[in-house]
């Protein structure tokens, strides 16, 4: 990796943000598993945004791998492209392991699902526009940088949801 980082321009930057991914996800992986629940609740309060979005963020389309005339070659392999999706993605299944050691899971939201469900544990962040006036007010997708966390029943993060809004056909 450390040869395709001394090429120039778009892959040396995006190669340096993927290690640095890697690095922040090992790191944390590292010093959750020594730490209680309550102990684990507090970092995710505080590392909440960043987290989410690398656990829930698909690093494979978080960079742009396909062809592109001004792209370094080495940038659009199938093979290095691979290499480092696959690393991180690993990355990111140690952290949901120890998360899950702990009982901490990340609400989930499906399409079409309610905002509110037994407790309140979504919170409205924006709409998409909707033809289906069924979907008003349901939830269309929850960002990476905007999941919720609950531990043993209780939300200590409320997710935030981006929501359906009807528009009549016009």
């Amino acid at each position: 990796m450390q040869g395709c980082r001394e090429e120039a321009g778009d892959l040396a930057e995006a190669l340096g943000e993927l290690e640095d991914w890697f690095t922040w996800l090992v790191d944390r992986a590292q010093s959750l598993r020594s730490l209680s629940q309550a102990e684990v609740i507090e970092k995710l309060r505080l590392w909440h945004r960043a987290f989410d979005y690398y656990l829930a963020a698909d690093p494979g389309q978080s960079y742009p791998f396909s062809p592109e005339p001004d792209k370094p070659p080495a940038f659009t392999q199938a093979e290095n492209r691979d290499k480092l999706v696959g690393l991180l993605k690993r990355q990111q299944a140690k952290v949901r392991e120890v998360l899950a050691l702990v009982a901490i899971e990340r609400i989930e939201a499906a399409e079409g699902s309610p905002l509110v469900v037994g407790v309140i544990e979504k919170s409205q962040l924006a709409t998409q526009p909707t033809d289906d006036d069924s979907l008003h007010g349901r939830v269309a997708r929850v960002e990476p940088g905007e999941g919720g966390y609950r531990a043993g029943g209780r939300v200590f993060l409320v997710a935030q949801a981006i929501c359906f809004e009807y528009v009549a056909p016009g």
